[in-house]
This record gives structure tokens, sequence and C-alpha cells, in this order.
């Protein structure tokens, strides 16, 4: 999802490099654009200077993809066992248990 003039797009993957952008308020699409240099931008599009905007923020943002990419777990680690608790060094003030 990216914003541009006040309004959020959603990004979707059509292919390698190929993106839609759909606007979220009527939920129709923008248009098609190609990721790479220059952004290029499919033939019907509304807008074409507005869909160049939103494929450069959704680019700049990394969000060239609607797919949710969960976080990843964290890594399993082996249960340790808690380190015993070190008794203190016997001293003339502290004597040995009877």
């Amino acid at each position: 999802m990216v914003t541009v003039d006040g309004v959020t797009y959603r990004i979707e993957r059509i292919e390698r490099g190929r993106y839609a952008a759909i606007s979220l308020l009527d939920d129709s699409t923008l248009g098609v654009f190609h990721t790479g240099t220059p952004i290029r931008v499919e033939g019907a599009a509304m807008d074409r200077m507005l869909l160049e905007r939103v494929g450069r923020a959704a680019i700049r943002s990394g969000r060239t993809s609607s797919t949710f990419n969960s976080t990843p777990p964290p890594p399993i680690t082996q249960d340790r066992a808690e380190p015993a608790e070190e008794e203190a060094p016997l001293t003339p003030l502290r004597r040995a248990p009877a």
C-alpha cells in the first residue's frame, strides 16, 4: 500500500516486474506499470503521470508486492538448563550447613 496525493493505492504483482495500482477509495484500477529504469506505464492508464508517481512511491518504499510477507519466527534454540546457583565461598563469618 502506498499513499500519493492523499489517496491510498494497493500494489498487486501481476508478474515479475509488472504491477497494478488499485485505488482503495473506489476499488478502481489506476493502471499497470513495469519496474525498471525508467518506470514504464502500460497503455490504458487513466492518469499516466499519477500512475508513474504511484509506481515510484511503491518502489521507493519497497511495496512492489501485495503478498503478505509475515515476519519470520524467531530461531528455535535448544532449551538450556538454567545454571545452578553458585554457592558463596566459605568465610570465617559463614559456616557450612550442618
